[in-house]
C-alpha cells in the first residue's frame, strides 16, 4: 500500500464558519493513514482503479465506508461524480449520522479520488457539514489530497456582512468565487435575500416584474427568518453560485442552520408528541401552516410553489425526515430512515436561461403560475 499524505481539517482551514470563525493553520500539519504511526489499515474490499470507487467489480457513486474499531477510524470514500440531487442529500445524511453515532470513532479520515466532477454547490455543502461534525462531535477530521486540492482548497468562507455579489448573470458565472456565507443575526439578510430576488426576477419572463421581485423577496427572506427564529440558532449558512452546464445556466441555493428541526417546532406548536416527523414537514408545508406569528403565510409554502411553477427542484431536510420536489412536478415527504439532519437544510436549483414559459404573479393569492409560451 502507496503512503497517502493526510491533511488535518482542523490544520488547513484559516477562516470558517463556526464560533469566531477563526481556525489555526499549520503550514507543517501534514499526517501519513498507512504508516507505522496509525498501524497499517488495509482497504477492505475497496479500491481505487479507473477513477472510480469499485465495490466486487462494479463502479458505484455511494459514499463508502470502513470502520476500525481497535483503531477509533472511520474512512469515508467519496465518488468520483456529486451531482445537486436527491442522492448526495440523502448520502450527506447518512454521513452525519455515521460520524455522530459511532461513540467509539475518535478519528475520521475523508478521500476522495483524483479525479472528480463535482457541482460547485457539493463541495460547499460538504465543508459545511465537515466543519460541523468537527466542531460537535470533538472528533478529528483528516483528509487526502486530492481533497485538500479539489474540495478544500476550493471553498472559501467568508462572514455574512461581506456578502456583496452583483446580480449580472455573465459577470457572475466569469468572476464568481467558490464561497459559503455566514449570517449571525436577521440584520444581516437582506444582502442575500435582495441578490436571489433580484437574479430570479430580471431572469425569468413575468407580466409583472416587480411584484413578482417583492413576492421571491419576501418569500426568501422568510426562509431566512425561520432559520433564526425557529431554530434557536443565530448562525446562518448561506451559498448561492450560478453554474453554466451545457447551454443551460442554473441557480443554486442553499440556507442551512444546526438547530431546532421542524419537527420539533411543529410538535411543540401543535402539542401532539407521537406525531411523525415527516408529517411534520408535511403541516410545515401547507400554506397558512405556521408557528410563528408574524409570518404573513410565506415561507415554505410560497417558495414551493414558486419553484413549481418555474420548473425548480428543492430538497428540505431536517431531523430524520425530509421533502423533495423534482423539475417533474413530482413532490414527496419522507421519514429517512438511514440518516438525519441536525437543524434544517432547504437548498433548490432553478434555470435561468431557455424557458419556454412566462411567469404571472397574483397578489391576491399570494401565488405565481407559469404560462406556456405556446399559449400566448
Amino acid at each position: 500500500m502507496v503512503n497517502e499524505q493526510i491533511y488535518s481539517l482542523l490544520d488547513i482551514v484559516t477562516i470558517f464558519f463556526h464560533k469566531n470563525f477563526i481556525f489555526h493553520s499549520c503550514q507543517n500539519g501534514s499526517y501519513f493513514l498507512f504508516n507505522e504511526k496509525y498501524g497499517q489499515i488495509g482497504d477492505s474490499n475497496y479500491i481505487i482503479k479507473n477513477k472510480y470507487i469499485v465495490v466486487g467489480g462494479e463502479a458505484v457513486l455511494d459514499f463508502t465506508y470502513d470502520r476500525f474499531e481497535e483503531k477509533g477510524t472511520l474512512i469515508v470514500r467519496l465518488p468520483e461524480r456529486l451531482t445537486f440531487n436527491l442522492h448526495f442529500f440523502i448520502q450527506m445524511n447518512i454521513l452525519i449520522k455515521k460520524c455522530l453515532n459511532y461513540d467509539d470513532v475518535n478519528r475520521i479520515i475523508i478521500r476522495c479520488p483524483k479525479f472528480i466532477n463535482y457541482v460547485d454547490m457539493t463541495k460547499a455543502y460538504i465543508i459545511n457539514t465537515l466543519t460541523y461534525i468537527n466542531e460537535q462531535s470533538g472528533k478529528k477530521i483528516f483528509i487526502n489530497d486530492d481533497f485538500r486540492k479539489r474540495v478544500k482548497n476550493e471553498v472559501a468562507a467568508k462572514k455574512g456582512k461581506s456578502f456583496n455579489k452583483e446580480t449580472d448573470i455573465e459577470k457572475l458565472i466569469k468572476n464568481q468565487g467558490l464561497e459559503y456565507y455566514v449570517f449571525k443575526g436577521k440584520e444581516e439578510i437582506t444582502r442575500p435575500v435582495n441578490h436571489i430576488s433580484a437574479l430570479l426576477a430580471k431572469s425569468m419572463p413575468s407580466f409583472n416584474q416587480e411584484d413578482l421581485k417583492d413576492f421571491i423577496n419576501t418569500t426568501i427572506g422568510e426562509i431566512f427568518s425561520n432559520s433564526c427564529n425557529h431554530s434557536n440558532q443565530d448562525n446562518v449558512y448561506f451559498a448561492s453560485f450560478v453554474q453554466k452546464e451545457s447551454d443551460n445556466i442554473f441557480l443554486y441555493v442553499s440556507i442551512i442552520d444546526y438547530g431546532r428541526t421542524i419537527a420539533s417546532n411543529v410538535r411543540a406548536f401543535l402539542n401532539k408528541k407521537d406525531i411523525s416527523s415527516s408529517e411534520c414537514i408535511g403541516w410545515a408545508i401547507k400554506p397558512a401552516n405556521t408557528t410563528r406569528a408574524g409570518s404573513g403565510g410565506y415561507g415554505l409554502p410560497t417558495l414551493i410553489n414558486y419553484l413549481k411553477a418555474t420548473k425548480g427542484e428543492l430538497y428540505i431536510f431536517s431531523g430524520d425526515a425530509g421533502y423533495v420536489l423534482l423539475e417533474s412536478g413530482s413532490e414527496m415527504t419522507e421519514e429517512i430512515k438511514q440518516g438525519s439532519f441536525p437543524g434544517t437544510s432547504v437548498a433548490f436549483k432553478v434555470r435561468l436561461n431557455k424557458n419556454n414559459f412566462i411567469i404571472k404573479y397574483y397578489a391576491d393569492d399570494k401565488k405565481v403560475d407559469s404560462i406556456s409560451l405556446n399559449d400566448i
